[in-house]
This record gives structure tokens, C-alpha cells and sequence, in this order.
């Protein structure tokens, strides 16, 4: 099973449905450098990692959870508006702090050409297997 990670400051939104969506650097629907794919109405681990945020490997909350993910979007990061980022991790955040974000997160300058997945998901109940 293909896992999502989050930081572990967004392990609420995530578990009670208030964050449903994530930007992701790269085209994530193909395999790439050992990142996984992820497809359509696919059924996700998500985990929590944990401070350090820098340690390999990373360190995990105990908290699961398991969603399904609805849409996958494609595109380079000038396409991607604030308003897709609603009930996103980084909703709220003006155009210059999700670039500075990102920047953090992927340790990066992030340029505007550059690719980008938006990844929409909802909980996954496992008894709709």
C-alpha cells in the first residue's frame, strides 16, 4: 500500500476531514527517483512523521489513518490557485508563503515552472472494502 505523509502538526486536520487535499512537488501520478505513484480512487496509508523532521528515517506518530484519493491534478506551480488549496495543508497561506513553504519543505528554490500534483483524498472507511 502507497503511504501519504504529513508533519505531524496536521494530523487533526487530517483525521477529522478538515484538510482533504495536499500539493505535492513533482508529477506524482508516475513513478520517479523512488517516490511512488498514485492513481485515481487508490487507497493510501497515511502517516504522521514526527520531530526531527530532518531525520532518516523519519520518525512516525503512532496515529493511521487510510484514505482514498479522489483527484489527482497536474500541473506547473503558477497554475495552482489559492482557492485550489481550500481544505488544504496550506490553505490560508498567501501565494508568497506557499512558495516559501514548499521552499522549506523541499529544500529548494521553487520556480514557476516547476511541476506539481494536487492531491484531493477523503477517509477511507474499511468497510467499504
Amino acid at each position: 500500500m502507497n503511504e501519504l505523509w504529513f508533519r505531524n502538526f496536521y494530523k487533526m486536520g487530517v483525521l477529522n476531514g478538515e484538510i482533504v487535499k495536499t500539493l505535492r512537488y513533482g508529477n506524482r501520478t508516475i513513478q520517479d527517483n523512488g517516490k511512488p505513484a498514485y492513481h485515481k480512487n487508490e487507497v493510501v496509508l497515511v502517516k504522521f512523521t514526527i520531530p526531527p523532521y530532518n531525520k532518516i528515517p523519519p520518525i512516525f506518530d503512532k496515529d493511521e489513518t487510510v484514505v482514498k484519493i479522489n483527484s489527482l491534478i497536474v500541473g506547473n506551480f503558477r497554475d495552482f490557485r489559492l482557492e485550489s488549496l481550500v481544505k488544504s495543508d496550506l490553505q490560508g497561506f498567501n501565494r508568497r508563503a506557499v512558495r516559501e513553504n514548499l521552499q522549506r519543505l523541499y529544500n529548494k528554490e521553487i520556480k514557476n515552472w516547476e511541476t506539481f500534483t494536487l492531491i484531493e483524498f477523503e477517509k477511507f472507511n474499511t468497510s467499504q472494502t
